[in-house]
């Protein structure tokens, strides 16, 4: 396959809207409940930090580099909603050097970097004060070092690939599974009888204690954490939400809160996106079958390594019983996107036909507006925690009774007992109550407990809604993402 002439223009200008694409894509509207739990854990002391993350008992222990990269960060560049996520610009930077190499090593057109950079998953973790947007940038390059000279793996490419795999992993440890696809190719080599044994043994046994202390930590963590065997584990509902966002519907479809809280209606704008990346893929099967695309020997070795990979991500959660998400596994992205790049580039190569041409450009332009609506609109931001509060505290209530994560209302200043707390001591209620998981008689008690106006902070979450509050008062409330603010004044 030959890499296609460009226009000597086109490549300049498709650079340029990536970096303006990614730029625009860090913002500071409000944190969430993950970068509320980043915030609590980096505003501390190191010593104290080190020690929340080597506890083992919870989900701060699974991505321990990320959290002293952003302490660190954040000692320079502040606590502020735009600086916990800043520090993604420099992932964004290797992403874009990263996705050039890969274009380059492969032959494809320069304009295929957008296949990589604009991701529409990647795009939404740009946003986000957690590791995300990183463990995304070092797949890529995993996947540079794996695929660039496909013929064999030289020792470059072997110590390249383990820098990427030990850093990927101590960002977060669910990036352990990009080792499969690495050891899928090792396997092919060994059929076709180029594997060079010492070559890769040399590698590893250079890198191996950095990767016995990763191992002894996340042993600790398995063993002792609270996710593992949990009782909220929901199977489908994460492969589900893989096939969804990997798919690049993101954007297109329906918003995370509105899936997660199964308010499924069908607007015209959502019925024709969906309709027209939906025939569009078809269409693109169509012609990978009848053009014979599927032969191409790096389509093949990437979709069978990157399948083995997602089977036993999805086999060890199952079994482990934890939650998971796509953004666990977002280090598979650029190998999928790889893979998208290089049917592109062969049907155009074997099929230069006009409706070849519009189907490509289609499933590139709806990939692209998928990551530009999860930036720009509204109907797919974060739980909003900040709005929420400023609302409620508009009332100038005596009390704000509210539903969520704790430290991320705590970053927006707002504060107060527990209901336990509130309801068994002796004295009325004198400020505000975390009301998390409280009923309605509950909620009764700690009224007439109480003196004064209260502001309610209602949550659509059934984590923090058990006794559904919200479906109760939120027809009488203010919206905001994944909030209803209702006002109750004094009797």
């Amino acid at each position: 396959m030959k890499a296609s002439k460009t226009i000597s223009w086109v490549n300049p200008l498709v650079l340029a809207i990536c970096v303006l694409v990614l730029y625009f894509s860090v913002k500071g509207n409000t944190l969430w409940m993950d970068e509320g739990q980043t915030f609590n854990v980096i505003n501390t002391t190191f010593a104290k930090m080190m020690k929340s993350i080597l506890s083992g008992y919870n989900a701060i222990s699974g991505i321990p580099l990320y959290y002293i990269c952003e302490f660190c960060w954040c000692k320079i560049f502040g606590y502020s909603e735009f600086a916990l996520r800043s520090m993604n610009f420099i992932f964004a930077l290797a992403v874009l050097w990263g996705g050039l190499k890969i274009v380059n090593a492969m032959k494809l057109p320069v304009w295929m970097i957008m296949m990589f950079a604009l991701n529409p998953v990647y795009l939404y973790y740009m946003n986000e004060a957690r590791p995300y947007a990183a463990v995304y940038a070092c797949g890529l390059w995993c996947f540079y070092y794996l695929i660039r000279h496909f013929d064999g793996l030289r020792k470059n490419d072997i110590l390249g690939f383990a820098i990427c795999f030990w850093l990927g992993c101590a960002l977060h440890m669910m990036f352990i599974f990009i080792g499969l696809v690495y050891m899928c190719l090792a396997f092919v080599e060994f059929r076709q009888g180029k594997l060079n044994i010492k070559r890769h043994f040399s590698v590893w046994l250079l890198v191996l204690p950095f990767f016995l202390l990763l191992a002894i930590h996340y042993f600790h963590y398995v063993l002792n954490a609270n996710e593992v065997n949990s009782s909220q584990s929901q199977p489908l509902a994460g492969i589900l939400q893989i096939g969804y966002y990997f798919a690049g519907l993101g954007g297109l479809g329906w918003s995370r809160n509105d899936l997660r809280c199964m308010n499924i209606a069908l607007t015209l704008r959502i019925f024709v996106s969906l309709a027209i990346i939906i025939i569009s893929y078809l269409l693109l099967i169509f012609y990978v079958l009848r053009y014979k695309v599927y032969e191409e020997k790096r389509i093949c070795i990437l979709l069978v390594s990157i399948a083995v990979s997602i089977s036993c991500f999805l086999i060890a959660n199952v079994v482990l019983k934890t939650r998971f998400w796509e953004r666990h596994i977002i280090y598979l992205l650029p190998g999928i996107s790889l893979i998208l790049a290089i049917m592109f580039a062969e049907l155009l190569c074997r099929a230069n036909t006009l409706t070849v041409k519009v189907v490509v450009g289609i499933i590139l332009s709806m990939h692209v507006l998928s990551g530009l609506n999860l930036l720009i609109m509204d109907y797919y931001q974060k739980d909003n925690y900040c709005g929420a509060v400023e609302l409620a505290r508009s009332f100038q209530s005596a009390h704000i009774f509210y539903q969520g994560d704790s430290p991320t209302f705590s970053y927006y200043g707002l504060r107060g007992k527990g209901v336990k707390e509130a309801l068994e001591a002796e004295e009325d209620i004198g400020d505000n109550v975390d009301i998390s998981n409280a009923d309605k008689q509950m909620l009764d008690a700690l009224i007439n407990k109480s003196h004064g106006d209260i502001a309610l902070i209602l949550c659509e979450k059934y984590e923090f809604d058990t006794g559904n509050l919200f479906s109760t008062f939120s027809k009488d409330g203010s919206r905001v993402n994944s909030f209803s603010v209702v006002f109750l004044p004094k009797k």
